[in-house]
C-alpha cells in the first residue's frame, strides 16, 4: 500500500479537496507484484528493489510494457506511486514500439456466440463441436450457483451455461447454498478452466466435467459436503472414482448437506430439476 486519495464520485478518480463528504469517497492505492515472476517473451520491465525474497516484476509495469494500459496523470501536489518513473518508462516504450493500445493496426475482432441467450436447439445444435475434442480450456464468465456456470470457450468462440455432471449443490434459499457459491467464486472464477462436455439438457445447459489446475471441481465442492453426488449417469463421467471418494469422506465426518435425511433432501433435490 502506499497512499489514500480522496476523490469525487461524480468526477472518476480526480481529487477533490474536502468539501461535500457526501459526494466523495477516499480510496486506497499500492502496488501489486507478481509472487512468480515469469514474464514473457517481448516483455521489458525493470526489477522492482528487492529485498530478500520480494517479488520484483510490478504488475502496472508489467501492464504498461504490453501496450494494455495507460499512465494515470497527476497533479505536482498529487501523491503517486513509489514505482511512477518506471511505470512512465515502460509507458514510453511501447508507445515507441507500438505495441497493444498503441499500435496502428485495428485489433483482432473477435465474435463471441453466447449460447446461454438463445434457445436449447441452437445450444444442442453446438453440441457436436464441443464433443470434436476431448476437453477444452475455457474461462469462468459467472457463478450462478455451486454446480453451475457460464464460461467462455474462446477456441470455439462461443460462450455456455455449464452444469456439473452428477454434482447438485443446495438451490437458491437452501442451506449451505451462499457458502457453494462462495466456494465456488474464490476458486474458479475469471480463471482458466478445463472442460469435458457430456452432453446438454432440455434448457441448453452443457453438463460436463471442470477441472482447475488437474483438480476436480466437483470433488472440492463433495469433500467440503456443500455437494451430493448423483449415482445417475455416474458410469459415464471420468473421474467418477474421484468423486464417490470425496463424498465419501465428507459423509465420514457428517459434513453440511451430508447431514440431510432421504426426506428432508427430497425438496432439495426437486429444486434443482426445476432451477
Amino acid at each position: 500500500m502506499e497512499y489514500s486519495r480522496r476523490i469525487s464520485t461524480m468526477d472518476g478518480q480526480n481529487a477533490v479537496p474536502v468539501m461535500n463528504s457526501a459526494d466523495t469517497r477516499v480510496l486506497d492505492y499500492g502496488s501489486v507484484f507478481l509472487g512468480s515472476p515469469s514474464p514473457a517473451d517481448g516483455d521489458d520491465t525493470s526489477s522492482a528493489p528487492s529485498t530478500g525474497t520480494q517479488p520484483k516484476i510490478n504488475v502496472a509495469e508489467l501492464l504498461l510494457s504490453r501496450g494494455f494500459a495507460e499512465i494515470s496523470k497527476h497533479r505536482d501536489y498529487e501523491e503517486r506511486s513509489h514505482y511512477f518513473d518506471a511505470l512512465l518508462a515502460a509507458h514510453s516504450r511501447a508507445e515507441k514500439a507500438k505495441k497493444g493500445i498503441h499500435s496502428d493496426k485495428l485489433p483482432p475482432v473477435m465474435h463471441i456466440t453466447d449460447l446461454t441467450m438463445v434457445n436449447s436447439k441452437k445450444a444442442k445444435d453446438f453440441l457436436p463441436f464441443l464433443q470434436r475434442n476431448r476437453r477444452h480450456t475455457a474461462v469462468v464468465e459467472y457463478v450462478f450457483s455451486g454446480h453451475r456456470f457460464k464460461l467462455t470457450i474462446p477456441k470455439e468462440t462461443c460462450s455456455i451455461a455449464f452444469s456439473l455432471s452428477g454434482v447438485r449443490c443446495p438451490g437458491k434459499d437452501e442451506p449451505y447454498s451462499s457458502e457453494a457459491i462462495a466456494l465456488m467464486r474464490r476458486m474458479i472464477l475469471q480463471r482458466d478452466v478445463e472442460i469435458e462436455v457430456e452432453t446438454v439438457d432440455r434448457t441448453g445447459t452443457f453438463i460436463g466435467s471442470l477441472w482447475e489446475s488437474k483438480t476436480n471441481v466437483g470433488s472440492v465442492l463433495l469433500e467440503s459436503g456443500l455437494a451430493k453426488l448423483s449415482s445417475f449417469g455416474l458410469d459415464r463421467i471420468p473421474d467418477a472414482h474421484v468423486l464417490t471418494r470425496a463424498e465419501k469422506l465428507a459423509k465420514q465426518q457428517k459434513l453440511k448437506v451430508t447431514c440431510y435425511t432421504a426426506t428432508s433432501f427430497r425438496k432439495y433435490i426437486i429444486v434443482f430439476f426445476c432451477y
